[in-house]
């Protein structure tokens, strides 16, 4: 609720952290959507080289990653 607000007043809201495993921005892409729907849904994740040339972590940078697994939960 307080990510609508703040967006509602133009405010961005940046995070920056380093993730463990490539998977790890759709994991929490796909587990804010029953809390924050507004959030998960804007959430932009920028990768370095390795996520865009490694073959088996490629699938889960590119743009739509997450509706992948929604869709292989569901």
């Amino acid at each position: 609720m307080l990510y609508f607000w703040i967006t509602v007043q133009g405010h961005n809201i940046i995070l920056i952290s380093n993730h463990q495993t490539k998977a790890d921005p759709a994991v929490i892409a796909l587990l804010l959507e029953t809390t924050n729907p507004h959030l998960a849904k804007k959430m932009t994740c920028i990768a370095g080289d390795i996520v865009v040339t490694d073959p088996l972590s490629k699938p889960l940078a590119l743009e739509g990653a997450c509706e992948v697994l929604r869709h292989a939960i569901n």
